[in-house]
């Protein structure tokens, strides 16, 4: 689903509010609504998600206990309950959604080679901030999977995945669907719309973390920080689109593992 914008009420629009009859007045602005659109977003996402296929699969090949991110294991599981199954559904399900968004938000069929490279740096800045709220709340740290039980492989890997598929699901998906709702339910409250879905997805971003099979305890700040997370990420996937959303969580992800791995 598109990227709601919170000045708008009726039917969420995309990011920067789209006009393809109008050209960008300026490159910096061309960069930016190119940048957001979902087929750029995809385009930019498809290394980190294909890495991560690839490094599933090595796990699995190598003997080692298979693993893979939850929120791609949740996806699969979702779709095969509805009859709808095969390998890797997940990722023929994200590029299926990714393409139906860019085709109702009528931008241009095209991407731009510098636009990824500029994504890519934004994404590594994004990526920065959250290291700072985790001090705010007792250094609690969101790397994905940090248990000792994972090595830094599987950990690196994982950590791809979940930059990826959790924005795809808690932010494209079940954000999008809560605006969806609760604009007909509260038509003339834009504001408490905004506030709900954010929050809400948020909260079941960090409860995400302890479902069966993660084998992490409950920990408070933990729990508020990943929601405070949750929040941050989606006001980058609101403003900045799924692309760099993705791109933000996965390098955050990464950069954690390795100086939970070395510090």
């Amino acid at each position: 689903m598109p990227p709601y914008n919170r000045r708008e009420s009726v039917n969420p629009p995309m990011p920067m509010n789209w006009n393809h009859d109008r050209p960008p007045s300026s490159p910096y602005k061309a960069y930016l609504e190119n940048s957001c659109s979902p087929m750029t977003g995809l385009v930019f996402a498809l290394p980190f998600v294909i890495l991560y296929h690839i490094g599933v699969w090595m796990i699995r090949e190598s003997g080692e206990p298979p693993w893979a991110n939850g929120a791609d294991i949740l996806l699969a599981k979702w779709l095969y309950a509805l009859g709808i199954g095969g390998p890797m559904i997940s990722l023929l399900f994200l590029i299926i959604v990714l393409l139906i968004a860019q085709q109702i938000s009528g931008r241009p069929w095209r991407w731009r080679s510098g636009t990824l490279g500029l994504m890519l740096l934004e994404s590594v800045v994004f990526a920065l901030p959250p290291f700072l709220l985790g001090n705010l709340v007792g250094r609690a740290l969101m790397a994905a999977g940090a248990g000792s039980a994972k090595s830094l492989f599987v950990n690196l890997i994982l950590s791809l995945g979940a930059g990826v598929y959790e924005e795809f699901l808690f932010r494209m998906l079940l954000m999008g669907l809560f605006f969806l709702v609760l604009q007909r339910l509260f038509p003339r409250s834009s504001g408490l719309v905004y506030f709900v879905a954010v929050l809400s997805q948020a909260v079941l971003f960090s409860l995400f973390h302890y479902l069966p099979g993660s084998n992490e305890v409950f920990v408070f700040p933990v729990f508020a920080f990943r929601t405070l997370a949750g929040i941050y990420f989606a006001y980058i996937y609101q403003e900045r689109g799924f692309g760099i959303a993705a791109g933000s969580h996965a390098l955050y992800d990464v950069i954690a593992v390795m100086l939970n791995a070395f510090r």
